[in-house]
């Protein structure tokens, strides 16, 4: 009867205690079969001790199958706990990835948006602009050229010209455009012309620009690009 009884303890207690908790309300599944591992260990470490000290005949003494099956449940626990571990990663590093693309898509929103505005303003500011430059080119046809309206034309031209280059730079942002750079232009007129216009600007300030600028110069260069 001992013997019957120590031969199917381990069996019976193994069945109530894993029934028992796999009823409760655990939320890591991991963690009962951790704990029904150990029991079933502890379980087989007593009856031992217990069934020698009453000098009597235990079936699974020297067995590994005990210690067997608590590895096995201990391994299972930790293969699951690492699965739901490596779950867990997934999910938040899915979650980060989804948050970086929806940060990123508010952002190129916002540029565009911001450059859209910028391309508006720009679109009602080069038709006056066209303007008044032609009313300029009235005005030296009928009275002449003087020293200020040149001034006032090229200052006028400019901002055209930096409207336009602001669309094409736009444009090139876009991979709709590229500059073209085999072009060849004549850097001494074009510092010149810069130098001339500060010049006016400095006098008011009662300073003095000098320049002294090599005639002759070409570079290959898009004029856009300056």
């Amino acid at each position: 009867m001992v013997v019957v009884f120590a031969t199917f303890s381990p069996v019976y207690m193994f069945v109530i205690f894993t029934n028992h908790i796999l009823k409760q309300n655990a939320k890591d599944i991991a963690h009962k079969i951790i704990l029904t591992g150990f029991f079933i260990f502890m379980l087989d470490f007593a009856l031992e001790e217990i069934l020698s000290v009453l000098n009597l005949y235990y079936p699974l003494k020297g067995s590994y199958f005990i210690s067997g099956l608590s590895a096995l449940l201990w391994a299972f626990a930790l293969a699951i706990r690492f699965n739901n571990e490596y779950k867990e990663l997934q999910t938040l590093k899915l979650s980060l990835e989804t948050k970086v693309i929806e940060r990123t898509t508010e952002l190129e929103q916002a540029i565009e948006q911001r450059t859209n505005t910028f391309v508006n303003l720009a679109h009602e500011v080069r038709t006056p602009l066209t303007l008044v430059s032609n009313y300029i080119d009235e005005q030296i046809k009928n009275h002449g050229k003087t020293s200020e309206i040149v001034v006032i034309k090229e200052n006028a031209e400019k901002l055209v010209r930096d409207i336009s280059n602001f669309f094409t730079e736009e444009k090139f942002r876009k991979g709709t455009i590229n500059f073209d750079h085999s072009q060849i232009i004549n850097l001494s007129e074009f510092i010149s012309s810069k130098a001339e216009m500060f010049g006016h600007y400095t006098q008011k300030k009662n300073q003095n620009l000098k320049s002294d600028i090599q005639s002759g110069v070409y570079v290959k260069a898009d004029p856009i690009a300056l």
